[in-house]
């Protein structure tokens, strides 16, 4: 079987971590994307640092982010054939207490950090005969508080 080229965004931690880290195990190209270098080159370790990795640092609420990974995917594997869209944040604390930071953090990334990227890789995956976009949505699950009401803040900023 041929392999793939995939982004994953959230790559550093949790479920993107795993799913970076199944794709390296099957000989796919992964190109890891999490807010600091230093969060990816500690994964990247424990991943065995292997040749078929790339990793891309960015906000990925930026299109800037986005632009940056295809280009320098493309660069280096040729072209993208699945995104794994997974970077989100959760804030775990009652929706009463949710600061106006908060609030706009969770709508860049959850948001933007979403859409920037399905954007870029719709351009890119015409160009090149398809591929696969993948959104992993609701951390919530693996950390539930009875005090947030689920639907507001987890899932309405991604239908906004």
């Amino acid at each position: 079987m041929k392999s793939k080229s995939v982004i994953v965004t959230g790559a550093s931690s949790g479920i993107g971590f795993a799913i970076a880290q199944a794709f390296l195990s099957r000989g796919d190209n992964v190109v890891a994307n999490a807010r600091t270098r230093q969060d990816l080159e500690k994964a990247a370790e424990e991943w065995g640092s292997p040749e078929n990795l790339l990793l891309v640092a960015g906000d990925i609420a930026l299109p800037d982010t986005a632009e940056t990974l295809f280009t320098e995917a493309e660069a280096r594997f040729g072209q993208v054939d699945i995104l794994v869209n997974n970077a989100g944040v959760f804030i775990s604390r009652p929706v009463a207490d949710y600061t106006e930071h908060d609030v706009e953090t969770m709508l860049a990334v959850n948001m933007k950090g979403f859409f920037y990227p399905a954007q870029k890789a719709a351009e890119h995956m015409r160009a090149h005969g398809g591929g696969h976009i993948m959104a992993i949505t609701a951390a919530i699950a693996m950390q539930p508080n009875i005090d947030v009401p689920r639907p507001a803040p987890c899932h309405g900023e991604r239908w906004a």
